[in-house]
């Protein structure tokens, strides 16, 4: 694991968006956890690119509602000087832990570390 590894569990706030550009597959994920003493609700956003993109957007088996727990690495997108303005996770794995009532599959989706692709 990478010191800038990202582990994160959150529902789906809606359906991935799926956008093919050039013959490659961009997934974006919006996912919402709560704090567990607040009761907050904060909104996070995952971009998910390559072979685990294209298996996404081709099964077709995540859906809003559903809790997944997604990997990957932090990256910043802009800087002011030496501090990051924004950043975003480039996801390497998506598992479905805990579907919603509309979604009956169960699957894990995602590239492991030589490549090649799991689902």
């Amino acid at each position: 694991m990478r010191l800038n590894s990202v582990l994160f569990t959150g529902r789906l706030g809606r359906d991935p968006v799926c956008v093919q550009s050039n013959g490659d597959h961009l997934v974006y994920l919006n996912l919402a956890d709560n704090h567990p003493v607040t009761k907050q609700v904060s909104w996070h956003k995952f971009i998910v690119l390559g072979d685990a993109a294209a298996t996404i957007a081709n099964e077709r088996t995540l859906r809003k509602g559903d809790l997944v727990l997604v990997y990957g690495e932090l990256e910043s997108l802009g800087r002011s000087g030496a501090r990051a303005i924004e950043s975003e996770v480039r996801v390497l794995n998506v598992v479905l832990v805990s579907e919603s009532k509309q979604n009956k599959n169960i699957s894990q989706f995602g590239i492991s570390r030589k490549g090649e692709v799991r689902a």
